[in-house]
């Protein structure tokens, strides 16, 4: 096969030493890669970094990689530099713009198409027509943070998955959707199902988890009107729940009604709240402390079950436990998890981010490898595999592809070692260093966030030589019969009597 490489627009194909092409391509949000070695003898290119580079194939109808040069370390070889170019694809651009703003109520495909166009800079080259999801945020604040952080999260609070191909279109799919028509087969029929050689099967237990205790942020529960007893003389209550608050209903104080009837009848007859430490006890039923959650009584409520009922709502810290129970069933205990995202703001939220850790780490991954000659297959793609020998006939996701330009028959060839997983891959060492590492940049943002902008401004004085003119009278004239340093003053006209 014939290849391609162009380096900004420019064809670099007769320099580089095309079997050392080497491109990785990884599942999970992580920036594909490609590696090869220029002997620039002529190539005219004299800036490489942030160039744009394509590998194709020589009509340029298929593209192998696309992306921008990272970095490029030069040697010498006589007197002829050999360049290393190491590129990232264009995933690369999220990477480095920017998005300041506070998204209220909106799905996560209206954040990604508003986030690409009000980014710094706007990342006009990005197409978002392939873009899924359907999912409402209640709240996601984006604080100074790269675009590609900002669909990282919505993807961890939405279990879908992304990637920007080589035509610069950004694709936000749920990892079910996207199955492939051609798979792989001990028994080929090179139609839809190709053949394999140097295959692995491997499953992996280390990391299970079938129990989830979702921790998620703090809300606010709906009104609630509860009864309480008295016995005639306490006039101190304790409210059951912390971070009391008064209701929706009368959001300045709780509402608090006293039985004036019986058990059997009661009558419930409104009572004024005072604020403790603020208002004066004299002039109200009740006093109300906010700080712990106390409702005191002027005079003690009648000796019954139902003595009085209050109206309040209070905050509390969303917890959501989930579990697998045929996964517990099948390795015979429960492997726990805390999951704490403060951003969660409802138990249904909690639930869904439970049950999506489970679906990917409730079951032994099965790591399935092997080598093969046919191209159009990416990452994040479901393919089938059947092995005979290992009784194998099912889906798996693609989570690697390797590609490499071997010699084959005379001519060159590019050759395709692919890793797939039986369930959403369990995260890495690397992966996870590159999560912690996003973290620590990452600040919490303020519960109101000010979008302020600071714009530098070039400011110029032009300045010119002429002969001035004395000015003999108006305020910065005056005459002194004798001149000391005292009179004198920058700026004004001076003249001695």
């Amino acid at each position: 096969m014939d290849l391609k490489v162009t380096v900004g627009g420019t064809d670099i194909t007769a320099f580089v030493l095309l079997p050392s092409i080497l491109i990785s391509e990884r599942f999970g949000q992580r920036i594909n890669t490609a590696d090869l070695t220029v002997r620039d003898t002529g190539t005219g290119i004299t800036t490489w970094e942030l160039q744009e580079i394509i590998i194709s194939n020589a009509a340029a109808t298929t593209r192998y990689f696309a992306g921008y040069v990272a970095s490029r370390p030069t040697v010498l070889d006589g007197i002829t530099p050999v360049i290393s170019l190491h590129c990232q694809d264009y995933t690369l651009l999220l990477e480095m713009a920017t998005v300041r703003k506070v998204y209220d109520s909106q799905t996560d495909k209206q954040i990604i198409q508003d986030a690409v166009t009000v980014s710094t800079p706007v990342l006009t080259e990005i197409n978002v027509v392939s873009i899924g999801g359907t999912t409402t945020i209640n709240k996601l604040t984006a604080n100074s943070i790269s675009v590609r952080k900002l669909i990282d999260m919505l993807s961890e609070l939405t279990g879908m998955e992304w990637y920007v191909d080589y035509s610069k279109v950004l694709h936000y799919f749920a990892p079910s959707s996207n199955y492939s028509s051609n798979g792989f087969s001990t028994s080929p029929d090179n139609v839809t199902l190709w053949p394999m050689e140097n295959f692995s099967y491997d499953r992996d237990g280390v990391g299970i988890v079938n129990q989830v205790l979702v921790e998620g942020g703090k809300i606010v529960s709906d009104d609630q009107t509860r009864s309480f007893p008295a016995n005639g003389t306490q006039t101190k209550f304790k409210l059951p729940e912390s971070q009391i608050r008064a209701p929706s209903s009368n959001p300045t104080r709780i509402v608090v009604e006293r039985n004036t009837g019986t058990d059997g009848a009661p009558v419930w007859t409104a009572k004024t709240v005072g604020l403790a430490n603020i208002d004066n006890p004299a002039s109200y039923d009740t006093m109300w402390s906010a700080l712990d959650s106390t409702l005191e009584w002027t005079v003690a409520p009648s000796n019954l079950i139902s003595a009085f009922r209050v109206t309040y709502r209070f905050g509390f810290n969303i917890q959501q436990t989930v579990r697998n129970q045929p996964s517990i069933d099948t390795y015979g205990r429960a492997f726990a998890k805390l999951y704490v995202d403060h951003n969660i703001q409802s138990p249904q939220e909690a639930e869904d981010r439970g049950n999506q850790i489970l679906n990917e780490q409730a079951n032994a991954k099965q790591i399935i490898k092997f080598d093969h000659l046919v191209d159009g297959f990416t990452t994040g793609q479901q393919v089938q595999v059947v092995h005979g020998l290992l009784s194998l006939n099912a889906y798996y996701t693609v989570t690697q592809i390797t590609k490499r330009v071997w010699p084959a028959s005379g001519a060159l060839q590019l050759h395709y070692s692919m890793e797939l997983a039986g369930s959403h891959p369990n995260k890495d060492i690397i992966d996870n260093l590159v999560e912690l590492n996003r973290k620590v940049e990452v600040r919490d943002p303020e519960a109101d966030l000010k979008l302020l902008q600071l714009f530098e401004l070039t400011e110029s004085l032009a300045l010119s030589h002429a002969v001035p003119t004395v000015s003999t009278s108006g305020l910065l004239y005056y005459c002194k019969a004798v001149l000391d340093v005292n009179t004198i003053q920058s700026g004004y006209w001076v003249c001695r009597a």
